[in-house]
């Protein structure tokens, strides 16, 4: 099986990005570059790149 080697954390407020973020680096994974906002008419959303050096299913299995 093929895994992604990169993937955005999508959150509504930061303290959530932060757990999920969190999650990802006890897995092996590591951030990317620095924090972005996206707004629109639904609110503010923070994403943050992580990626894993050894791609496991830590950020999922690649689409067929």
């Amino acid at each position: 099986m093929k895994y992604k080697q990169y993937k955005n954390i999508v959150a509504s407020n930061l303290d959530d990005l932060d757990n999920k973020v969190n999650d990802l680096i006890k897995k092996g994974c590591s951030p990317v570059g620095g924090l972005s906002t996206l707004q629109n008419s639904n609110g503010v959303y923070y994403i943050q790149t992580v990626n894993s050096s050894n791609p496991n299913e830590a950020l999922g299995e690649l689409g067929t």
